[in-house]
């Protein structure tokens, strides 16, 4: 998986550099899982200060929320992924790779 962070301290967001390539049907998505989702929860993922729109959001309780956020074509280059949550919790995140 291309670069990815997590907090094992409680954190309000996570920030990392992702390189997107040139070809002609870029596709960005990104997954986020926060633990004990009492504390917190997901609410925006922005590349390079675009916001990703979700795809969809699972929950098991309250003790793991995971959600899924996309981009179409976003902008080539290298530039910051930012998630960010609604209050400070445990979180990781990163980029999905597609095959091919």
């Amino acid at each position: 998986m291309d670069n990815a962070t997590s907090s094992s301290a409680d954190a309000t967001s996570l920030t990392w550099s992702h390189a997107v390539g040139t070809g002609s049907s870029r596709l960005l998505i990104v997954g986020v899982s926060v633990r004990d989702t009492t504390k917190g929860s997901a609410t925006g993922v922005t590349y390079g200060g675009t916001s990703l729109t979700l795809i969809g959001r699972a929950t098991n309780g309250t003790t793991v929320e995971t959600t899924q956020w996309y981009l179409l074509n976003p902008t080539s280059g290298t530039a910051n992924v930012v998630v960010t949550l609604s209050a400070a919790a445990k979180v990781v995140a990163g980029p999905s790779r597609l095959p091919g």
